[in-house]
């Protein structure tokens, strides 16, 4: 797959995937008990969220360039 080429279409949607793996990346887990999940998970999600509306602009006018902003 790395020697395949990406299409431009697709490749907003490759460059969202590696922003949230670099994320992770940034955002590790906290050291504490588990019983409800880790907090670090918040913050990570904050930033998905966060970053959102502007991320998914940019990979549907890339794959439909009429798409309405």
């Amino acid at each position: 797959m790395s020697e395949t080429e990406c299409p431009e279409r697709i490749a907003p949607f490759v460059a969202y995937l590696t922003k949230l793996d670099l994320w992770l990346d940034e955002v590790p887990p906290i050291e504490q008990p588990m019983r409800f999940g880790n907090k670090a998970f918040r913050t990570w999600l904050d930033r998905v969220t966060a970053a959102a509306d502007e991320d998914l602009a940019t990979i549907l006018s890339a794959g439909n360039p009429e798409f309405p902003r």
